[in-house]
């Protein structure tokens, strides 16, 4: 009801990869991911620097929208939507949070 107080802007959750069993390569895969999108994402989280970098997040859409997007032309910088939709979030002051309550399934190479 009240879109200026909101905990955050970017919601982001863990991923549980279910390819992981499929083999060796599966298995390196998964231990990737874990590595980077749950513990690194939490640790960025807790500093309160964590960004969006194309993982699973929800986004406040109406939020984004009524502020050019996700992504913006740059002359100077070159860098896809997912780095310019952190870098919004951050530089507006607002949240962007890692939670454990909700986990993402994905597949990856196997």
């Amino acid at each position: 009801k009240n879109r200026v107080a909101t905990q955050c802007r970017y919601l982001g959750f863990r991923e549980h990869i279910y390819t992981g069993r499929e083999g060796t390569v599966g298995k390196c895969h998964a231990a990737a991911e874990w590595t980077f999108g749950t513990i690194y994402q939490r640790f960025l989280s807790g500093m309160g620097t964590r960004m969006h970098y194309g993982h699973p997040d929800f986004v406040d859409g109406f939020w984004a929208r009524n502020r050019g997007g996700m992504s913006k032309g740059s002359p100077v910088v070159n860098l896809s939507e997912d780095i310019f939709a952190g870098y919004n979030v951050h530089m507006r002051e607002e949240a962007s949070p890692h939670v454990d309550a909700l986990e993402f399934e994905k597949g990856r190479e196997a």
